[in-house]
């Protein structure tokens, strides 16, 4: 099943399908350090103390709407499966704020932000959203909420099932945000999360290679590995370093069936997720 995870890393957070190169190459070796990470804070794991603050603004006496299509796209008139989009007036500088709405059942799609002064308010795009802001599923659970300068992310995408953080994401969009560390490892781009805060796998941009590093339910380190290279199949061992329960250095299968069960609960947590999203 492993395989099906470092492929979900791909075409989920990279945005690819690339495979893994199993072709032997000069690995640099893993790192050292022994990987630990305490759990997110209460305020970020619960999606509900993450919320934003309204934005102040000068409210329209008559909001302005505008409408989109199932796909997102512009359209004249009310459209079945789409969205509609509040105007509702300024900021004190000038911005945009707006909220948009599910067509269908009038549910909030996300909460009030602002735009990115002299935006096109009929772009439904992330392009111009200059606020931390929630979005929403269409049966008003939290979907996921991220802070936002002008359409690029200032953190992480903070994605949320049953209100508690699943995963983390950064896509990618700038090489300078602050986004959390793994110490003596690298920078965390992407995540998912236990049901409690702890980390279930970080994904850190190494010195010379992307990384993946498990962790048990109580926050002990499971295995780590070269995501381009690491084959279950064929485990090399400049590929990989794992761990038992008590800190002390593993085979790979001494931990292959801790793997496999716990991304057993990762597959069926992110298959409910893609379902509600």
């Amino acid at each position: 099943m492993i395989k099906l995870i470092l492929y979900l890393y791909a075409a989920l957070f990279l945005g690819s399908n690339a495979d893994m190169d199993n072709t032997p190459v000069a690995l640099a070796p893993l790192p050292a350090a022994t990987p630990q990470l305490e759990p997110v804070a209460d305020t970020l794991l619960h999606a509900r103390k993450n919320l934003p603050e309204t934005p102040q603004y000068q409210a329209d006496a008559e909001p302005k709407t505008l409408y989109f299509d199932a796909d997102g796209l512009p359209v004249e008139a009310a459209a079945q499966g789409g969205y509609y989009r509040k105007i509702l007036g300024k900021s004190a500088d000038g911005r945009l704020a707006v909220q948009d709405f599910y067509q269908d059942n009038d549910q909030a799609q996300t909460g009030i932000s602002l735009l990115a002064k002299d935006a096109d308010p009929a772009d439904f795009s992330f392009d111009p959203v200059d606020s931390k802001t929630v979005w929403y599923r269409a049966d008003g659970s939290i979907k996921f909420i991220a802070d936002m300068q002008a359409g690029k992310l200032t953190g992480y995408y903070n994605h949320y099932l049953d209100n508690l953080l699943i995963a983390q994401y950064d896509l990618g969009t700038a090489d300078d945000i602050s986004l959390a560390e793994l110490p003596g490892w690298g920078r965390i781009d992407s995540a998912v999360f236990h049901p409690d805060g702890r980390y279930m796998i970080a994904f850190v941009q190494g010195e010379t290679e992307p990384l993946a590093v498990y962790f048990r339910a109580d926050g002990s380190p499971l295995v780590a590995l070269y995501l381009n290279h690491f084959d279950p199949d064929n485990p090399r061992e400049d590929t990989y370093r794992a761990w038992q329960a008590d800190g002390s250095a593993a085979n790979w299968s001494d931990i292959e069936q801790d793997v496999q069960a716990m991304e057993a609960v990762l597959t069926a947590r992110w298959e409910q997720y893609q379902n509600d999203f």
